[in-house]
């Protein structure tokens, strides 16, 4: 079996649909005209209560092999999601009660892993550049989204960033009211 294939794919499918979501929902806050700090909070909140519909998350031995996935990364220099999944966390999930695993796969627990490893991303991203986000928030500039680590640079360095701040100072619509 191909674990890094069912992570990757998982992985990046989950990605997208979390970006395009968070696009939504804003656009349609926006429309609503709620402040942005409201339209992030209630966004926290609907991740939030979407992550606890996770297996892994509701069962203790799961949740578990969780931590035995981010462990086991660290003992790895290259190709570490691959080898965790093949070797740790296999063997962890073997150990696993016969009721789990009778009811769910390794696969599954792959694909959930993969999923909610996806949704902790774009939403530690979605806080951490929070103020970009604000900027096309409140200057009509959603097209513009994408939820995206500008690592090793700092986002307010970023291309974007600084032509959506020229942008806006040239209109003279962008408002500092954070």
């Amino acid at each position: 079996m191909d674990y890094l294939n069912i992570y990757n794919s998982n992985y990046n499918k989950a990605y997208r649909i979390g970006e395009s979501f968070l696009k939504h929902k804003l656009i349609q806050f926006s429309k609503e005209t709620l402040s942005f700090g409201k339209a992030f909070n209630i966004i926290r909140e609907l991740i939030e209560n979407f992550e606890k519909n996770f297996s892994i998350n509701k069962e203790h031995q799961l949740s578990e092999l969780k931590h035995v996935y981010q462990n086991s990364l660290r003992n790895y220099s290259k190709n570490e999601i691959e080898l965790a999944l093949k070797n740790e966390v296999k063997k962890g999930f073997l150990k696993l009660s016969l009721d789990i695993q009778n009811n769910y796969s390794y696969e599954s627990f792959i694909k959930e892993l993969a999923i909610r490893n996806a949704i902790n991303e774009f939403s530690r991203l979605f806080s951490n550049h929070s103020d970009l986000f604000k900027m096309m928030y409140d200057n009509d500039y959603l097209d513009l989204f994408e939820i995206k680590d500008y690592y090793p640079i700092d986002f307010r360095d970023s291309k974007v960033y600084i032509d959506l701040l020229i942008s806006c100072s040239l209109n003279h619509t962008y408002r500092i009211d954070c």
